[in-house]
């Protein structure tokens, strides 16, 4: 078997033209999504940093919640809105 290599690059330009939507996972019709726990830290991560973006904040979430995914969405989430940001700038 080959050794397939991803690079942190290739994963972010495999959501670079994705329109990011946090939803609920949804068990009864196995559409895939995150966790109440999850969507809840994203919620209140992204609500802090449009009140002041230029403070740090610390997600505090339970054992076992997701907060790795958790942390890749927000990840994924901001350099997409920059990516948005600087195509408006570059447009206007």
């Amino acid at each position: 078997m080959d050794d397939l290599v991803i690079t942190h690059s290739d994963v972010y330009q495999s959501w670079k033209n994705h329109l990011f939507n946090f939803s609920l996972d949804d068990p009864k019709t196995n559409v895939p999504g995150l966790r109440k726990p999850q969507l809840a830290a994203l919620y209140a991560t992204q609500g802090h940093l449009v009140v002041d973006p230029s403070s740090t904040a610390t997600v505090v979430m339970p054992t076992g919640t997701g907060k790795t995914d958790t942390m890749l969405g927000l990840i994924i989430a901001a350099r997409t809105a920059i990516s948005k940001l600087r195509s408006q700038k570059t447009s206007i």
